[in-house]
């Protein structure tokens, strides 16, 4: 009797075991262990390695289309065109590591919203550029901005080259010229205030936050 009771046990404890261990079709399953997650870790990671060094890349990158462009309003000709052209481009691919965090500063002043809509108004530029009246701080002129009417005022204003030159150097170049620097100063102005908010204040404030709402 007492060897029937100390199998019954013995079967019993390997039972309970293997209803922890095995799931219901036998497969045995390792015990799941508790992760501990830093939360705050991570988000010092993304602030100081991703997050501020990808800003910073992108105001390098602004400033250079700036001077690129300057050099060409000083000196309208095919060469200065194609190098404002490829300093747009490197600023756009630069754009697309920065346009993802669209949180804290960025989220206040709508930099998404104001850097890159497409797609952009030809007709709402080119009407802004004749008449020489506009704001684009308002939010009904985004889509005459930003990357996209860059796009426009280097590439899309002729067929070729010569036709693209032709308005820089016509009758209204003036005005053509000051509109694309416009929408050049409206950027970069954007950009500095989204990074300095960042390197003066908002880093702390981001990392700092790191509860489940953290954003």
């Amino acid at each position: 009797m007492k060897k029937i009771i100390g199998i019954l046990c013995v079967l019993a404890l390997v039972w309970a075991c293997s209803n922890d261990s095995e799931t219901d079709d036998g497969v045995i399953v390792d015990p799941v262990e508790e992760v501990s997650f830093e939360r705050s870790t991570m988000l010092v990671n993304w602030a100081d390695n991703i997050i501020i060094p990808s800003y910073q890349a992108f105001t390098a990158d602004m400033d250079d289309l700036l001077n690129t462009f300057n050099t060409f309003k000083a000196d309208v000709n095919e060469g200065n065109l194609i190098a404002l052209r490829a300093s747009w481009l490197n600023a756009y691919k630069s754009w697309q590591h920065v346009e993802m965090f669209e949180i804290g500063p960025a989220e206040s002043v709508g930099f998404q919203l104001n850097m890159n809509i497409y797609p952009t108004d030809n007709e709402k530029i080119d009407g802004f550029i004749v008449n020489g009246s506009y704001d684009l701080s308002l939010s009904s002129n985004r889509s005459a901005k930003g990357f996209p009417a860059l796009d426009y005022l280097l590439n899309g204003l002729g067929d070729t080259d010569a036709d693209i030159l032709a308005f820089y150097n016509g009758d209204n170049k003036e005005a053509y010229l000051q509109y694309t620097e416009d929408v050049l100063m409206d950027m970069q102005s954007l950009t500095e205030t989204v990074v300095s908010d960042w390197t003066n204040g908002y880093r702390d404030t981001f990392v700092a936050n790191d509860g489940a709402s953290s954003t």
